[in-house]
């Protein structure tokens, strides 16, 4: 929500602060907190009873009673946190110890996937939302019968984690066709604003600026509670992007210039693959791919060798002379081309 700086280190303060939110502490977790006082933190500081809750907790520490909240944590201070949240802590003791064990652990969770043990002093913002994310989806630990050979066995389930456990919000893996705006659907019509469909399946959504992933396989985290799309994200890995221009269409082939060697390359087309031209869902058609301003992307969402969506997005450059909002038409300069805009194409 914009309440960690983009570029700056993460502080002492702000991992007390989101650990805070995710844990049980927020609840209190039947922990009694001591009214000790911190020499660098006064009672009224927005983040006192997140930074008391975690040093009551032991999640964090504060020697002589200093905090330090302003100074950026290291690697091993959002691994303590996180490897205790989760529950492992006894594991983490059990194999070394503080740091060791609990590096030792937080390897074996992938806590830092996309993340560092050593290679930076310091954890900057986007890294942490990476190592959140890790956090959030690993499975919290269920303190009977684990021991530290199961912990390398343990699975995680969509209503295993703790972002469900917290926050009633699982994953759910499929493939977005279609928006209000755009789709790959063959009979169905669009949703309605407000709604996307996921492989058959509609689903309430507040999101926006998501309409580049109509075609997409997708990851989409669902707040159970409201039933609707919290957040999307991509996870295609097979898909081919190329400037166009030098692209076309032979039977089943996609032939393109390769724009680093100048060579030719070929894609396969699905049998029924869909075309989206601007957004809108178009007949496959050769001079559609001919003199190309933009991009081509063509994609393999079920990784089969073939792609099954191609996405063309190609525009003109020009100086407009008249923009008018009533009647939605901008009008060039240069000949005075008039140009009408879309119905369904969004405000900005």
């Amino acid at each position: 929500n914009d309440s960690i700086a983009s570029s700056d280190a993460i502080t002492r303060r702000e991992l007390a602060r989101v650990m805070y939110k995710i844990s049980d502490a927020r609840s209190g977790a039947g922990t009694s907190v001591s009214d000790e006082a911190f020499d660098d933190i006064a009672p009224d500081d927005a983040d006192y009873e997140a930074i008391q809750m975690m040093c009551a907790l032991g999640y964090m520490t504060a020697p002589g009673g200093k905090f330090s909240p302003d100074e950026p944590i290291e690697a091993i201070d959002f691994i303590k946190a996180a490897v205790d949240i989760l529950g492992y802590s006894f594991i983490a003791e059990y194999t070394g110890g503080y740091p060791g064990g609990y590096m030792n652990v937080a390897s074996r969770l992938k806590l830092m996937k996309n993340g560092s043990l050593d290679s930076a002093p310091t954890i900057n913002n986007e890294e942490f939302i990476n190592l959140i994310y890790n956090v959030l989806t690993a499975a919290p630990a269920e303190l009977s019968g684990v021991t530290d050979n199961e912990l390398s066995k343990y699975s995680v389930t969509d209503n295993n984690t703790l972002l469900y456990q917290k926050f009633s919000v699982y994953k759910l893996t499929g493939l977005f066709e279609a928006d209000i705006y755009s789709d790959i659907l063959s009979k169905t019509p669009r949703p309605s604003k407000g709604r996307i469909i996921i492989s058959g399946e509609t689903w309430k959504t507040q999101l926006t600026d998501i309409n580049s992933l109509v075609g997409h396989r997708v990851e989409a985290y669902i707040d159970e509670k409201n039933e609707s799309v919290a957040a999307l994200f991509s996870r295609d890995t097979d898909e081919t992007a190329f400037l166009g221009r030098k692209a076309y269409l032979d039977g089943n082939r996609m032939i393109y210039e390769d724009e680093e060697t100048g060579s030719s390359k070929s894609v396969l087309l699905s049998k029924n693959a869909s075309l989206l031209y601007n957004g809108r869902q178009t007949a496959l058609g050769k001079t559609l791919f001919d003199d190309i301003n933009g991009t081509v992307t063509a994609i393999d969402y079920d990784t089969d060798g073939f792609a099954d969506v191609i996405k063309i997005y190609d525009y003109k450059t020009f100086q407009a002379n008249n923009v008018s909002a009533d009647s939605g038409i901008i009008t060039a300069c240069t000949g005075g081309a008039r140009i009408a805009l879309g119905k369904l194409e969004p405000e900005t």
